[in-house]
């Protein structure tokens, strides 16, 4: 599937509110292109700068008002910023 067609299936899962389905599209949009942009990355830092990348489009697509760049969250996930920093958004996706 070609990524157009798993935003397109993503999109079209959201509006019949098949969020699960939704986001497996959306993710899967986001590493086929994220690994045409970083072949040479293993799959879940690729991932990561990819979202990382594009944050302030995801922020305006997924939280409006939220300043996903500078938000950290309290969750136990594996991050590679630094240690003392808590996980950003790419990581909890």
């Amino acid at each position: 599937m070609t990524v157009g067609a798993s935003v397109k299936q993503s999109l079209e899962q959201w509006d019949r509110k098949m969020w699960d389905v939704a986001m497996l599209h959306a993710c899967n949009a986001v590493d086929d292109t994220s690994r045409k942009r970083y072949p040479s990355l293993g799959a879940g830092t690729r991932f990561r700068r990819v979202i990382r990348d594009a944050v302030d489009i995801y922020g305006v697509m997924a939280t409006p008002g939220v300043d996903l760049e500078n938000t950290r969250f309290p969750v136990a996930v594996r991050s590679d910023l630094t240690p003392e920093m808590r996980p950003d958004i790419a990581d909890v996706l």
